[in-house]
């Protein structure tokens, strides 16, 4: 009798012992899967951040060098190193939107970063207002340093004074052709009145573009990433970059121009820079989900990986759409203003929209199985 209750005894407890696993196990669902993503968040987050400093670092460089000395060698120069420091802030994009329980390094006025729109007569001289703009009033503007362009700047109208795409205008000035984007000249930098102050202007708007950038990576970022919850992370991580998926990329940069066919709409028109910027877009997505540029990413563990383990279906069909975006991203034909009028283009740029979206809805498909909720 003694050993047959010594017995149910131990079924009993060995029953509370696999029920309590269960319960750990299902308490800790992901944990370890989530922690390995953290650390490849940060990865990708650090190198896009530290490769956006040295490339913005390299513009202001530049800029002061063809401020000093106005020759077409670093005028040249100039126009490079602008469209790397352009290309290196799309792969920063997806980080840029995250907010939540974790405080990102990551603040900045968008304001004073980029506008695809704005008012061109305020800065500098276009053919329906010719001699106009700060560049050409020395009686509100008599002196251009980075403190009056940065005042000057007005976050509620058009008038703007600070940016990529005013850089971007400044140095090619106006884009009035289908066929080419801004046609300013290292000419109109010279010795003249106007020149000078168009050079003043242009040192003085990208001095105030780095300015917004003062701590994009720090070591108390990383504890808090490392040390937070598991929905707290996702939250953060994934609300910030679906928000760049489906609003900044799919719908500003794809959709809109798609429907108004209008090339005032798209992303860096007076450079005629917005076919390859969707090709940086699309490398700033597997940055975030494939760890794309950084070494080591076949052995490595990224967020499509965590995908992956909540459901694998998912994970393939995410793939698939990726390097079916990035082939569509490389293969659109001719500029963007011609490309957003051609039927064929048009195809390719919807079908990229499309692509996008299903993106989006995968990723929200794993994480609600996760039973998070963005």
């Amino acid at each position: 009798m003694t050993i047959r209750i010594i017995g149910i005894i131990g079924v009993v407890f060995v029953a509370f012992f696999w029920a309590g696993c269960k319960k750990k196990a299902k308490d800790t669902n992901h944990t370890y899967e989530i922690q390995k993503a953290k650390h490849s968040f940060l990865a990708s987050y650090k190198h896009a951040a530290l490769n956006h400093d040295n490339a913005v670092d390299n513009l202001r460089i530049k800029a002061n060098q063809f401020n000093n000395i106005n020759i077409i060698g670093f005028y040249d120069q100039l126009k490079d190193a602008w469209i790397d420091s352009w290309h290196a802030y799309q792969l920063l994009r997806p980080f840029s939107r995250m907010t939540g329980a974790i405080s990102s390094p990551l603040v900045y006025d968008r304001d004073r970063v980029e506008n695809v729109t704005f008012n061109l007569s305020f800065l500098d001289s276009t053919v329906a207002q010719p001699n106009s703009g700060i560049v050409f009033d020395d009686v509100n503007f008599p002196q251009i340093n980075s403190n009056v362009i940065s005042a000057a700047h007005n976050g509620s109208t058009s008038d703007k004074t600070v940016g990529y795409q005013v850089a971007e205008f400044i140095i090619w000035g106006e884009d009035n052709s289908v066929q080419f984007g801004g046609m300013r000249s290292v000419g109109d930098f010279g010795i003249s009145s106007e020149g000078q102050r168009r050079r003043a202007l242009l040192t003085s708007s990208i001095v105030n573009l780095r300015n917004e950038f003062t701590s994009n990576y720090t070591s108390s970022f990383e504890d808090q990433i490392l040390k937070s919850s598991n929905e707290d992370f996702i939250r953060f991580a994934f609300s910030g970059f679906l928000k760049f998926l489906e609003d900044d990329f799919a719908r500003d940069v794809l959709l809109k121009p798609y429907n108004s066919q209008n090339k005032d709409d798209e992303l860096s028109r007076f450079s005629e820079n917005t076919t390859t910027d969707i090709v940086s877009l699309m490398d700033a997505v597997e940055l975030f989900l494939r760890g794309k540029g950084i070494e080591g990413t076949e052995s490595e563990y990224y967020m499509v990986d965590l995908i992956g383990d909540i459901d694998p279906s998912l994970k393939l069909e995410i793939i698939d759409l990726i390097d079916e975006s990035q082939l569509i991203a490389s293969d659109i034909q001719g500029n963007f203003d011609n490309a957003i009028s051609s039927n064929t283009e048009r195809i390719k740029i919807y079908e990229m929209y499309t692509n996008l979206n299903s993106i989006s809805q995968n990723l929200r498909s794993a994480i609600s199985k996760m039973g998070i909720e963005l």
